[in-house]
């Protein structure tokens, strides 16, 4: 399973990173389905999205690639590839994301699968190992970040868990492999010269169960990892 995404970088084109696992034919159709998605672009038929020359040897850096604003490799089990890609979304008014995934063998082909969500920043986007699913991290406008975890099953994309929390999620894993995933929770606390500041305060814990994310409750933040004591077997 690969957990490389990358990101556009906001200055110029998005870079894609070696994909370790995959040969040459996986490289070139996830290339394929990025340069797909640039085709028919104004800011590339327009010459924009980077840096031109001006009087005087001195240049000026052209506005970035619009819409592309994650993308990656996606591996839901050992028997299938896919490329993912999150967009900037725009209808009727209404802006959002859209997660679109290709088979990643077959650049080519129409996508198998498009989910809209109405969030416009996501901060990371990867694979889960152990689960096989994917996990999307969105900055909310407010002092909150969305998780939404998303599964691929029998070609569709479905949403396996949606929440909010206070601090970038952890996934960790039980002695089986099985991944949990925890979410923190800030509360606010008094210094001892009478300074008001946020601290780790509580987290709540989420178990992998086959089909989607189950909680298992929430713990004092300082004690998040003990469960993972319980789950070991007797012995270890």
């Amino acid at each position: 399973m690969i957990n490389e995404f990358i990101f556009g970088n906001g200055a110029g084109y998005p870079f894609a990173k070696d994909l370790k696992r995959a040969g040459k034919v996986v490289k070139i159709s996830f290339l394929a389905v990025v340069l797909l998605f640039f085709a028919g672009s104004p800011a590339v038929l327009g010459g924009q999205g980077d840096a031109v020359g001006k009087p005087g040897g001195a240049r000026e850096a052209r506005p970035p690639l619009p819409g592309l604003e994650c993308a990656g490799r996606w591996s839901p089990d050992s028997h299938i590839d896919l490329v993912f890609t999150v967009r900037r979304w725009e209808r009727g008014g209404e802006i959002g994301s859209e997660l679109v995934v290709w088979d990643a063998r077959k650049p080519l082909s129409p996508p198998l699968a498009a989910v809209v969500m109405p969030l416009q920043l996501p901060l990371a986007c990867f694979p889960i190992q152990g689960s096989g699913d994917l996990m999307t991290v969105w900055s909310t406008g407010t002092a909150s970040v969305e998780v939404i975890v998303f599964s691929f099953n029998s070609g569709s994309v479905r949403e396996v868990m949606n929440a909010s929390c206070d601090w970038f999620p952890e996934v960790v894993y039980g002695a089986a492999g099985e991944p949990y995933i925890v979410l923190t929770f800030l509360g606010w606390a008094e210094t001892p010269d009478g300074c008001h500041v946020k601290f780790p305060e509580e987290a709540m814990v989420y178990r992998h169960n086959g089909q989607g994310y189950e909680p298992l409750g929430r713990f004092p933040f300082l004690r998040r990892f003990e469960f993972l004591e319980k789950s070991r077997p007797t012995g270890r």
